[in-house]
């Protein structure tokens, strides 16, 4: 079965947290689960709004930036076409919209409450804020939350700093998989299984699953 394409809006390109889960889930899944694909158009805003929240960083900490989210995309496409029909009201996410068809996104993941108002029916793509994405992800693939959660306790303790999983989640707008890691890191802590956490968990409905 072929990976699922998830499109990537700017807005959960830039927040580290958002970033670093997104690329770690992909990494940490072999690329069987899904495909990371975004656009210059999405990197270039994305890159705005990192440098307005570090007006006084070096330019090697932008460029670096920049590049690694390069590297770690799928797909980063640099051309598509813009004529297309968009069913929204906000015309500054036409762009979007029409990457995310031109790549046959199955997901869209995007922080931009504008695509919620949209009828999902007129859309070939489901649409997910990244909190949305990362609970599904957890109903599917509780392992793998698992693989993710163990590479970041190592990273933090190897740099001698206290793991903030869930306050970091939180503070990047993803509560509800915030409270999956608290669980996933208590029953760890125990030895117990974490394949039903996110199910228990009240929680939006998500019914779709990631295949």
């Amino acid at each position: 079965m072929m990976p699922s394409v998830v499109f990537l809006d700017a807005n959960v390109l830039y927040p580290r947290t958002i970033c670093s889960w997104l690329f770690l889930l992909k990494k940490y899944s072999g690329g069987t689960l899904f495909r990371l694909v975004s656009s210059q158009d999405s990197l270039i805003e994305a890159t705005y709004h990192f440098r307005k929240s570090r007006p006084a960083a070096d330019g090697d900490v932008i460029s670096r930036k920049y590049a690694l989210i390069v590297e770690s995309l799928d797909d980063f496409m640099l051309s598509f076409s813009g004529d297309v029909e968009y069913p929204g009201k906000d015309v500054d996410d036409h762009h979007i919209h029409a990457a995310a068809l031109s790549c046959q996104a199955k997901y869209l993941v995007t922080d931009d409450g504008g695509f919620s108002e949209i009828d999902p029916d007129l859309l070939p793509y489901e649409v997910h804020t990244s909190d949305s994405f990362f609970v599904l992800i957890a109903e599917n693939s509780p392992s793998l939350v698992d693989r993710v959660i163990a590479s970041q306790l190592a990273y933090f303790q190897d740099k001698g700093k206290e793991p903030r999983l869930a306050e970091s989640l939180r503070a990047a707008g993803c509560p509800q998989f915030a409270c999956i890691i608290e669980t996933h890191l208590e029953r760890m802590a125990k030895g117990k299984s974490t394949h039903d956490v996110a199910s228990r968990i009240e929680q939006p409905e998500l019914s779709r699953r990631v295949s």
